[in-house]
């Protein structure tokens, strides 16, 4: 399964999409975090960030090895961009040595 996380931009054909932090915990959870590739948007219109959502998932990554999605950054927050690359390059590479 694939998840796209961004409150404005709709999800390309054949993902889910959340359009808060809120949203995407809930369908991560309830599908039992079983999504394969995961792309995020910084700013998601409230508190909660996808930078905080990525902490959550490299989190979830280190706690249960089996668990590493293949992570995409599509922001246009260019302030954070940068950030958030950097957290999926290291979650990409842990993927690829599994």
């Amino acid at each position: 399964m694939k998840l796209w996380v961004d409150d404005v931009r709709p999800a390309p054909k054949g993902w889910i999409w959340a359009k808060s932090y809120k949203q995407a915990m809930r369908l991560m959870e309830e599908n039992d975090w079983d999504f394969d590739v995961i792309s995020l948007d910084y700013d998601l219109g409230e508190e909660k960030t996808g930078y905080d959502l990525l902490c959550k998932i490299e989190q979830r990554s280190m706690e249960y090895m089996n668990y590493t999605p293949l992570i995409g950054v599509h922001t246009s927050n260019m302030i954070v961009r940068d950030k958030m690359c950097n957290v999926a390059s290291r979650l990409n590479g842990r993927r690829l040595r599994r």
